[in-house]
């Protein structure tokens, strides 16, 4: 763990990981110790929260617990406003990827086979739509 980044949070989640028997991703516990120092950490993402481990747990108790999710196991680190988490999940050949887990859908909506391919990703598919900004904004800046 470098300088700049909240140690106590990457902490809590990899002891939470570990607790649920999943990696937590080095490239994922880089990205949240910066964020949780108040630095923005993929803020560009549209409806994209960070969870603090005690909410992350919550999550898992309440629904994303393999009991009720056909074996699977999820590390929620993130979620939309409207509560869908953005999870680590052990895929099929043993790995951890990136899903978005959604209450009412089946499958989830997205899947990546780690860290770095669902933030590009994500950042492409705002890239994509830039009705967001306001009128005669600088687009560069704005995509910076």
């Amino acid at each position: 763990m470098s300088y700049g980044q909240d140690v106590a949070v990457v902490e809590a989640f990899q002891r939470l990981a570990q607790s649920i028997g999943i990696e937590f991703p080095e490239r994922l516990a880089t990205l949240m110790g910066i964020a949780h120092t108040g630095t923005a950490s993929l803020s560009s993402l549209e409806d994209f929260l960070w969870l603090d481990a005690e909410q992350a747990g919550r999550e898992i108790n309440e629904w994303l617990n393999p009991d009720d999710q056909q074996g699977r196991t999820f590390l929620p680190f993130a979620a939309t406003g409207g509560g869908e988490p953005y999870c680590v999940v052990r895929l099929e050949n043993g790995a951890s990827g990136i899903a978005q887990v959604l209450h009412f859908a089946q499958p989830s909506s997205l899947a990546y086979g780690d860290v770095s391919s669902f933030v590009t990703r994500e950042y492409v598919r705002v890239a994509r739509d830039l009705s967001w900004l306001p009128p005669k904004a600088d687009f560069s800046f704005a995509l910076k």
